[in-house]
């Protein structure tokens, strides 16, 4: 295999792993990559168990995950050894080496063998290992130094997969918390788990909170979730789109009327600040409204009272405030569109939720999660989306956001006839911007320089994702100096 072939291989192969988080399902895949990439005739997965501390056989080429699993490892044998050593062991002539003479593999009719071990920082993953090459020539060098970049990609994917779980399990356990409300936020990137602390801090406070972001970003999730958290729970949660009502209509809604206060109100009727009654009410597109009714916001902030329009009387109203939208109030307040002191009394504590395309590592579970509601609400037993359609997903802009992911896998779910959601079942919409979205996957068009340049990019990424953007890190995890992994953040834009 070329160069140019063996970088492509690289980068596929940590497109598709790196979008499989079940490690059962992601240790499937990474054999059947390793099978495909060395040209193996036969090839395993060890991994050290987190408990014991001891490697053990998890995935074999040709073998269910179940088979012969959890088979520990001889210490003696060239598996062994790379662990131990923490270094890879080529085997080119089996018959004359003693490293693999006592080897556990349990392959009769070794000829050339090579051993990787999988590196997390200073930590060992566990032990890739691939016997004799289909064509018969022995393993060399060159596919050594193949075999550890893709023993790189491996180890991350199994990090990942990991950490996904670990997040998966700490949701549950935070659902299970609150009663059985269920708190309908998923992501496990950096942004999202900020945003959970902060919501577990502020939710049983009466604390003003504001939350900021792009439409189809899930801030009324979040602004539910704070609600069911709080000492509220019991209480109403009452949500308005301050934008989908004229002003009139607006101000009936959440300050109530009298009966004969305006053509059509032919009774009197309370607002949702009275109706939450120790609830939440929920302000959503704060940015849309009037600069009347903002003061009429205000008197409520201040001093906890509303007047129905049609009458002088105050009534008290207990109530706390969540606010949200996806202008720039700032902005609006320099064009005076926006009152100031109303703006400051809604910004006590902001929640900026970022846009999808800002935390792609998101994409994977999201879908998923999406997939299985959909499969409820469609009546529907779908087992997963295919790699291709999750590599689409990995590059698309997604300028609706969440709501537009979810309405793109409803869409494929529900025109799905196989197992798995394929390309061919997305919304035509969609596959339009296929060439466009899987270009940045295909390197046969490019220069080995650029897709050096485009592999670099992508290595460095998953660096400092996984070393949580700290440089020193990655730079011990990539074995390089802490100035390159400096130099290819600012040069490929990794802020």
């Amino acid at each position: 295999m070329d160069q140019k072939k063996q970088l492509e291989s690289l980068l596929q192969a940590g497109s598709i792993l790196h979008a499989s988080l079940e490690l059962p399902e992601l240790l499937k895949r990474m054999m059947g990559i390793i099978a495909e990439v060395m040209e193996s005739e036969q090839g395993f997965i060890h991994l050290v168990d987190p408990v014991t501390g001891e490697l053990a056989l998890q995935m074999a080429q040709g073998q269910a995950f179940a088979e012969g699993m959890g088979l520990r490892v001889e210490k003696d044998g060239a598996v062994s050894h790379a662990a131990g050593s923490g270094t890879p062991v080529l085997i080119e002539d089996a018959g004359k080496d003693p490293r693999w003479k006592s080897s556990g593999s349990g392959a009769q009719t070794a000829k050339s063998v090579l051993c990787v071990p999988m590196h997390h920082g200073h930590e060992m993953i566990g032990v890739i290992e691939v016997i004799n090459r289909k064509e018969g020539r022995a393993f060399d060098f060159d596919d050594l130094r193949l075999f550890q970049g893709l023993s790189d990609i491996c180890a991350a994917a199994i990090v990942n997969s990991r950490k996904y779980q670990s997040v998966a399990i700490e949701n549950i356990k935070l659902k299970e918390k609150i009663e059985g409300v269920g708190l309908r936020i998923i992501g496990n990137s950096p942004a999202m788990q900020r945003i959970y602390a902060v919501i577990k801090k502020i939710a049983p406070t009466n604390s003003i909170v504001l939350i900021t972001g792009e439409s189809g970003t899930g801030k009324e999730m979040i602004a539910k979730a704070i609600h069911d958290l709080s000492q509220r729970k019991n209480g109403l949660f009452m949500p308005l789109n301050c934008g989908a009502l004229p002003e009139t209509l607006l101000e009936s809604e959440l300050f109530g009327h009298e009966k004969g206060a305006f053509t059509g109100a032919d009774r009197a009727r309370a607002g949702l600040f009275e109706e939450a009654k120790g609830g939440t009410v929920f302000l959503d597109e704060i940015g849309e409204t009037t600069l009347s009714t903002q003061v009429k916001l205000l008197r409520v902030l201040q001093e906890g009272k509303v007047k129905r329009i049609g009458s002088n009387k105050e009534i008290t109203v207990d109530a706390r405030i969540i606010s949200a939208t996806n202008r720039d109030l700032e902005e609006l307040l320099k064009e005076k569109k926006f009152r100031e002191d109303l703006f400051y009394r809604l910004n006590v504590v902001r929640i900026n939720v970022p846009a999808l395309r800002q935390r792609h590592e998101d994409i994977p579970v999201l879908s998923e999660f999406f997939l299985r509601k959909s499969c409820e609400k469609l009546g529907k037993k779908l087992e997963g989306i295919s790699p291709l359609v999750l590599r689409r997903f990995m590059v698309h802009d997604w300028k609706g956001n969440v709501r537009e992911l979810e309405n793109v896998v409803e869409s494929a779910a529900a025109m799905s006839d196989g197992p798995y959601i394929e390309f061919v079942d997305l919304p035509h919409a969609f596959q339009d911007g296929e060439k466009e979205g899987l270009s940045a996957l295909s390197f046969t068009n490019l220069t080995y320089e650029q897709a050096s340049n485009e592999f670099e990019k992508y290595y460095f990424r998953t660096q400092l994702l996984l070393a949580g953007g700290d440089t020193k890190v990655a730079a011990e995890r990539a074995k390089v100096s802490e100035k390159s992994v400096y130099r290819r953040k600012k040069e490929f834009g990794l802020e």
